[in-house]
């Protein structure tokens, strides 16, 4: 395969490579700004597409996107996977299809696009690049192996891996290749972390706000439904000392969740050379979705202040309240840590055995004309 050209606009274009199949990436940061933002990124994408699509009507075009809106459950759990498919290629489009009811992963499309590359130098490829190796997930030969596991998310230190056991079970599939008969294919087939997949299946909560409308972040205002807008101005002040069952959420989550999150992303960044130490601003939401705890807070560092996600195992979490003698050594794990703000314009300045998603450093200078947010 041809590599082709990354760019962070819709301004790719698919003229290369001489004829070899050929891999273009683009990534958008729009809607991970303000939700806002995406309507007018629809309209700019469309036209892009329609006029590639004409340009180059053999191209086959993937859209996607790695999550969905973080205050919709589903959407945030099961974000779109859009295949464009020429008409010239209908076995393909018939074969998609029948994966309509199917969950999918990265590792489907991983299988799909190396399918896609074995067919083309077997075809269309010219002959000095036919015989070309093309990398794939062989789990078979993993078996063989006696690889009993893969680890299928990013591992930090205060992260769990989701772990994917090599069974029979895990089966990638190429989704333009004829379907199988049987049943839907399900999380495990897949590889999706249960607490991902439960999404679908799970009504959640309204979230808890533990602060008022004018101290949640702007990140976090851009990204609310207009019904949790509302439910989130409801919020009078910043304070959680009360009675209510929503106050014990927001004083129970500081501290089970929130300081220990802090104490690793210090771990990571402050202790290390010109990182800022990172202290608490507001504890903003709490989302209860099935099993799993969202939890959003912001750091008095940062310009504009910045604001991390932090996801829990709601049976563990809710286990050591029920003893309060627990709660100080309660061996809580998180799923994921991770930030909300854009935190490239701190990867200048971050010292090498530090991490930039948990350092702040450089008075605010980006180092650079990146514009990072």
């Amino acid at each position: 395969m041809c590599p082709g050209r990354r760019s962070t606009s819709t301004t790719t274009s698919p003229g290369c490579c001489g004829g070899a199949p050929a891999w273009l990436y683009s990534h958008l940061h729009a809607g991970h700004e303000q939700v806002a933002y995406v309507e007018g990124l629809d309209a700019a994408l469309s036209a892009h597409l329609l006029d590639i699509m004409l340009a180059f009507p053999d191209l086959t075009i993937v859209v996607l996107a790695d999550h969905g809106r973080v205050d919709v459950s589903c959407d945030q759990a099961a974000p779109f996977l859009h295949f464009l498919v020429p008409k010239s290629r209908s076995e393909a489009v018939t074969n998609l299809r029948a994966h309509a009811d199917d969950v999918v992963s990265a590792f489907d499309l991983h299988a799909t696009v190396v399918g896609w590359a074995h067919r083309s130098q077997a075809t269309t490829a010219p002959a000095r690049l036919r015989s070309l190796p093309v990398c794939g997930l062989n789990t078979a030969q993993l078996r063989r192996e006696q690889v009993q596991e893969l680890i299928a998310s990013p591992t930090t230190g205060f992260t769990r891996p989701f772990r994917i056991p090599l069974s029979d079970r895990f089966a990638p599939a190429d989704l333009t290749a004829p379907r199988g008969r049987g049943a839907a294919r399900g999380c495990r087939a897949a590889g999706v972390a249960p607490f991902s997949c439960h999404a679908k299946r799970i009504q959640p909560e309204d979230p808890v706000f533990c602060c008022s409308w004018a101290s949640l972040s702007n990140v976090t205002r851009g990204q609310l439904s207009r019904e949790h807008q509302e439910l989130a101005r409801r919020k009078v002040g910043d304070a959680y000392d009360g009675s209510d069952i929503h106050e014990s959420v927001c004083r129970f989550t500081l501290g089970m969740a929130v300081w220990r999150a802090l104490d690793w992303l210090n771990d990571l960044g402050a202790a290390k050379g010109d990182c800022e130490w990172l202290s608490l601003h507001k504890l903003e939401r709490v989302l209860g979705v099935g099993g799993v705890f969202h939890i959003r807070f912001s750091v008095q560092q940062g310009v504009p202040r910045r604001v991390f996600d932090v996801v829990v195992d709601a049976e563990k979490f809710v286990g050591a309240e029920a003893d309060s003698a627990r709660v100080e050594n309660s061996p809580v794990i998180f799923h994921k840590i991770s930030q909300v703000t854009r935190y490239a314009k701190y990867e200048w300045c971050t010292p090498p055995a530090a991490r930039a998603e948990a350092c702040v450093c450089g008075h605010g200078d980006t180092g650079s004309s990146s514009g990072a947010k």
